[in-house]
């Protein structure tokens, strides 16, 4: 009898596991995002999607995801439009900026607020679609969209800017010839003498995997800036949103006055004065790149990886069944 009641337990518990092993976890995919735009095409596959409840849309670039906004307000719930937002507007009005690099046009926003006349250059003509259709991020802007390569309109362009945003490296690929002393120059060319350049790159601060983002530095001031990167507010071991303020005369960020900023930052208690930028951080341990040798997807590895890891595979799980 003993041997019959425990044959029938391990019966009864393959059983279970057998059940449990095909419906569980449930996972109702159809509830996790809701797709209101597609596209695949030579330069990726574009996907706008929206949460459950409605509440939040996000841009994904071949599976990482480019813009995330509150539907309501339509603000970023990034941090860094927001950041830029407030590090931007010591400029005046009708200030003339060139965005490099548009996705959902969270930054066209927070410039637009600003009231600033903004050149967009952009290489996906789909993205002036997605930001005008989905995100109403250029709808009513004083901004121009010019789908183009970057460094080709860098070469090319007659105008001169009070601020450069190059905002390109959130994805698989970098665009080696942006982050070298020739690009760079094109750059320091069309910024206006008390102009600045802002660099979007998340990276590492330390470690082996901070050789880019130390190396973007270097190059930066071999071409002739003054450069250092804004305080973040994130530990130097972690992957995170980092961003460089370069100018071409000796112009502390902190010692600027940003009264005009949309008070909506405010919240997120952004470091201002001394505090804005990273002191006695150093670029020395990085490679100066040049064209001849444009090795920045080598040294995005760690990105690449990071990116992977933190983004695409949230986005997999929320889309898979999509």
């Amino acid at each position: 009898f003993q041997t019959k009641k425990t044959t029938l337990i391990l019966v009864m518990i393959m059983l279970f596991l057998v059940v449990f092993k095909f419906q569980s976890p449930v996972v109702n995919y159809d509830k996790l995002a809701n797709v209101i735009y597609s596209s695949d095409g030579l330069l990726g596959e574009i996907i706008v999607y929206d949460s459950p409840d409605g509440a939040d849309r996000s841009l994904v670039v071949n599976n990482t995801i480019q813009t995330y906004v509150h539907i309501p307000t339509g603000k970023s719930k990034f941090k860094y439009p927001n950041r830029l937002g407030l590090y931007t507007s010591y400029f005046p009005a009708e200030s003339h900026v060139l965005l490099i690099g548009l996705a959902g046009g969270s930054l066209v926003r927070e410039f637009t607020y600003l009231e600033y006349n903004i050149d967009i250059v952009e290489i996906d003509a789909r993205m002036g679609t997605v930001a005008r259709d989905y995100f109403g991020s250029i709808t009513n802007s004083n901004a121009t969209i010019y789908i183009d390569d970057a460094r080709h309109y860098l070469n090319t362009c007659k105008k001169q800017y009070d601020i450069i945003v190059l905002d390109v490296s959130s994805g698989e690929t970098q665009p080696s010839n942006l982050y070298t002393t020739g690009g760079f120059k094109n750059i320091y060319d069309l910024l206006k003498e008390d102009g600045a350049l802002f660099i979007h790159y998340p990276n590492f601060l330390v470690g082996e995997a901070s050789i880019a983002i130390k190396s973007i530095g270097k190059t930066l001031e071999q071409t002739g800036f003054y450069c250092s990167l804004i305080n973040t507010g994130y530990v130097n071991n972690s992957y995170s949103e980092r961003i460089f303020y370069a100018t071409k005369m000796v112009s502390p960020l902190g010692e600027q006055h940003f009264i005009r900023r949309d008070r909506f930052v405010d919240r997120f208690q952004f470091p201002m004065q001394l505090e804005a930028v990273l002191k006695d951080y150093s670029f020395e341990e990085g490679i100066i790149l040049t064209d001849d040798k444009p090795i920045m997807d080598i040294l995005h590895n760690h990105t690449l990886a990071a990116t992977r890891i933190r983004l695409m595979k949230n986005n997999l799980t929320r889309l898979v069944n999509q």
